[in-house]
């Protein structure tokens, strides 16, 4: 057994799995819908992942970091809901791939230009993680630790060469676009959230007399990374600032074109590690997904890159392409969020302060339903398909015994060795005997 991870190397993990390059467009997009007031939910939304970093860090001490979220939400109300939860990450958060590789591009636009220059990278970073997925070249973790460390190392270096550029006269008006745009905002922001259920697979690996100290630490490294980029963005560019790039605008103020370079750069280089590693989850979600619980064979990456390609297309040329993309996943991680903590106030002991951070977050995550609006017709779309292909697949079966009812045997079945005397035998309802027709196993079960 290995040693137990360190707590720097533990926190890093932690800080690793949920801050990505999200955060050096996320409060650009959400200052632009809301305003400074942009400010209140994204306090709210950091507030729900220490609930949900609480939740799911008492899940994995339940397992013993032993079990996914799908895998918690199958235990607690059956396997067709923990296909669902599967279902949604693996088609769900393809079009969020997307959007990722869109942030890259728009860095990489910001220092070269061009009009075509974001879907272009976005397209090539898809091409070339489905690339190193397909022939298993992943980053390590310590690789994805140096890569987050960078990330964090970029934006203490931009605040602290930027905070002297700052205006308070960009904090007013608080809500140029009334205080409803705050639910709008808080949507956008449900990005924050991804990645916390790390905590509970990260569990079994932490020194249990770590554990907590390690969420704690990971929460307020996240807290002041998103605090900080949010106040540049409102204090030197400006809520209303048109800006895609934020962290290259703020560098190229004090830096000039070499620091335009330089974010684009690292930008780049972040945002392909954190889209590899989103692809190498839903391939391993997706090997789960075709063997033994969906009725096809299908390649593990072949649905989600499709999808991510897709989304990339159905999107070019529209002016919030991104905003758009992060809507999707956003609203098929909300039901996702929720789902698993309705499994933790049905797996963990009652009135514990782990099920009281489950309750809240179960509030706090049905309460992002509500702007997510019809963004919500993807995940219901997919909760729908899976129902009815549980229907299709169980009715599939059963006209395949009856088919086959004249050996009495379904396809697949097991015989069960018996003797002649016992074949020869008249069943209870008075049929006749089983003549040379042998009883047999019911087929494994699957989890439609």
């Amino acid at each position: 057994m290995s040693p137990p991870l360190t707590f720097a190397r533990g926190t890093a993990l932690y800080v690793a799995a949920v801050l990505g390059p999200g955060v050096l467009t996320l409060p650009a997009l959400a200052a632009h819908v809301a305003g400074p007031a942009f400010l209140i939910p994204l306090v709210l939304i950091l507030v729900l992942s220490a609930l949900l970093a609480a939740t799911f860090t008492a899940l994995g001490r339940r397992t013993g970091g032993a079990s996914d979220l799908a895998g918690y939400v199958s235990t607690a109300f059956g396997k067709r809901s923990g296909l669902v939860v599967g279902l949604l990450f693996y088609v769900g958060v393809p079009p969020g791939v997307a959007a990722l590789g869109l942030f890259g591009g728009q860095y990489v636009q910001a220092a070269v230009g061009g009009g075509a220059t974001p879907v272009i990278v976005a397209a090539v970073l898809i091409a070339a993680t489905y690339a190193t997925n397909s022939v298993g070249l992943h980053f390590s973790s310590s690789v994805q630790v140096v890569m987050t460390s960078v990330l964090v190392g970029l934006l203490l270096v931009t605040f602290a060469l930027s905070v002297g550029h700052m205006d308070a006269s960009h904090f007013t008006p608080i809500a140029p676009h009334g205080w409803t745009a705050i639910g709008p905002a808080a949507f956008l922001l449900v990005w924050v959230l991804t990645g916390w259920e790390a905590s509970a697979n990260l569990y079994s690996s932490l020194d249990p007399a770590s554990v907590v100290k390690v969420a704690v630490a990971a929460v307020l490294i996240i807290a002041t990374a998103f605090g900080a980029i949010s106040v540049l963005v409102l204090g030197v560019l400006d809520a209303d600032s048109t800006s895609v790039a934020p962290v290259a605008e703020l560098l190229g103020i004090v830096l000039g074109p070499t620091g335009v370079f330089v974010a684009a750069a690292l930008a780049l280089i972040l945002t392909f590690g954190n889209m590899n590693a989103y692809v190498a989850g839903l391939g391993a979600i997706g090997r789960g997904l075709t063997v033994g619980r969906l009725p096809w064979r299908i390649p593990p990456l072949a649905i989600p890159t499709a999808i991510a390609i897709l989304s990339l297309i159905l999107t070019t040329g529209k002016h919030d392409a991104a905003r758009m993309l992060v809507g999707v996943t956003a609203a098929s991680q909300v039901p996702v969020l929720l789902l698993s903590c309705l499994a933790a106030l049905r797996l963990l002991d009652r009135f514990t302060a782990a099920w009281w951070s489950a309750a809240l977050a179960s509030m706090a995550v049905a309460a992002l339903l509500v702007p997510a609006g019809l963004y919500l017709v993807a995940p219901a779309t997919i909760t729908l398909a899976t129902v009815a292909g549980g229907w299709w697949h169980r009715h599939a079966v059963l006209r395949e015994a009856v088919r086959h009812r004249g050996d009495r045997r379904p396809r697949g079945c097991t015989p069960i060795e018996t003797s002649t005397a016992d074949r020869a035998k008249p069943d209870p309802a008075g049929r006749a005997g089983l003549g040379t027709q042998a009883p047999c196993k019911a087929p494994a079960e699957r989890a439609w």
